[in-house]
């Protein structure tokens, strides 16, 4: 698949869940819900791959 379709999809799914779930997290403030969406996961690569892997039991 190709990685802007892979992109787009996730920050749209990003955005109906903010949207439907955002009023349990009202009082936050909205520089810190961009900044959680920022780190949540690596868009490009999936990190941080190797804890992934180690939590499942699989090798690198």
């Amino acid at each position: 698949m190709n990685l802007w379709i892979d992109v787009a999809v996730m920050s749209s799914m990003y955005v109906v869940g903010n949207i439907l779930f955002g009023h349990f997290e009202e009082r936050t403030p909205k520089w810190r819900r961009v900044l959680k969406f920022s780190m949540f996961i690596h868009p490009f690569t999936g990190e941080p791959k190797d804890k992934y892997y180690a939590l499942r039991g699989w090798k690198l």
